[in-house]
């Protein structure tokens, strides 16, 4: 699968073997994920959503995570010196 297309062309029996987990658990898996508009599906494809694949929003959001994580580590520091 590559980033710029992010479907994987797979059957559930297919992923289920390959992650050495059974059918239901790949269908109630896929399911879930599909409800949660995290993936679409077809007949022998998954289509994960371009809101999780890398691009520029998701490196903006990755530095604005580590400026929160920045901030919240100052405060930290900031009240032990007090």
């Amino acid at each position: 699968m590559s980033k710029s297309e992010n479907t994987l062309i797979i059957t559930t029996r297919e992923l289920a073997e390959k992650t050495k987990v059974s059918k239901p658990v790949v269908l109630d898996t896929l399911k879930l994920l599909e409800e949660a508009n995290i993936i679409q599906r077809r007949t022998g494809a998954i289509m994960i959503s371009p809101k999780l694949v890398n691009n520029k929003k998701a490196k903006g959001e990755a530095i604005m995570m580590t400026k929160y994580k920045q901030f919240i580590e100052d405060e930290v520091a900031c009240t032990v010196e007090e």
